[in-house]
């Protein structure tokens, strides 16, 4: 069964890049644009792992993960932090609150591969 990866960004450029990676690997991929957005699309259907950039409008990525992760439906749901937010205090952050790896841009496909990979490999 394909996994699916819901692609949380702002930007539709590096979300169409992200989206190329992962769909070119073969998982099925969801976009949204916002934190808000990104919440319809858990709602609505089966996600096995969120790739996020952090520094989104309105709800944030952090915010988007600590609400991911205070809901029993998704709080097992991996969250892969994908994001120019190089901040040691926030990377802190993302981990303490659960991120699985932060991966900083630009970045190199088969590192976000490698981790998705690892993280939808038992969902």
């Amino acid at each position: 069964m394909r996994k699916t990866v819901l692609i949380v960004d702002h930007s539709p450029h590096a979300r169409s890049v992200t989206l190329a990676v992962l769909a070119g690997a073969g998982y099925d991929v969801r976009e949204a644009a916002s934190g808000e957005a990104a919440l319809g699309v858990l709602e609505a259907e089966r996600v096995d792992l969120v790739v996020s950039e952090i520094e989104i409008p309105g709800l944030d990525g952090i915010a988007l993960l600590k609400r991911m992760k205070s809901d029993p439906a998704w709080w097992a749901i991996p969250f892969v932090a994908l994001t120019t937010e190089c901040a040691k205090h926030r990377i802190e952050e993302g981990r303490k609150e659960g991120a699985v790896i932060w991966i900083a841009k630009p970045y190199r496909p088969e590192l976000l591969l490698e981790a998705v990979e690892r993280h939808t490999r038992d969902r």
